[in-house]
């Protein structure tokens, strides 16, 4: 999960400026659209996460929530139109939030030893880092 988190992450999110550029949209519109995702993180990050620990259900959010924002940051892609960008860069966002805490909480749930975790996480982030260099 780590390296298709990252790999997506890193094969996609560093090249959205430069295609919003590409679509001659000014810069400090390509800013507003780069800003909604921490943004929206911020905000929505905390009510995913109560929202899973009182269902219960972390694994099924991890996964709905990942293979949803994959499929909406391409949806991005789909029209050239403001219009369309900002609604799903902000759905993405929130589908997104939740996706690294919960991964990072399995990780840890399923390691006999809790000290190990920097092992899985630090491979996964030295992932996102070689790929988006």
């Amino acid at each position: 999960m780590f390296l298709l988190y990252y790999a997506h992450l890193g094969s996609l999110m560093p090249y959205l400026p430069v295609y919003y550029h590409s679509l001659g949209l000014p810069g400090k519109l390509i800013g507003k659209l780069g800003a909604i995702t921490p943004a929206t993180t911020f905000i929505v990050g905390p009510l995913w996460g109560a929202f899973c620990d009182k269902s219960g259900k972390h694994r099924d959010v991890m996964l709905f929530t990942f293979v949803s924002a994959v499929l909406a940051r391409g949806a991005i892609c789909a029209r050239n139109d403001v219009s369309w960008m900002m609604p799903m860069v902000f759905i993405t966002a929130v589908l997104n939030a939740p996706v690294r805490p919960l991964l990072d909480a399995s990780v840890m749930n399923l390691l006999d030893d809790p000290n190990a975790y920097g092992r899985y996480g630090a491979s996964g982030s030295g992932l996102h880092i070689y790929g988006s260099s």
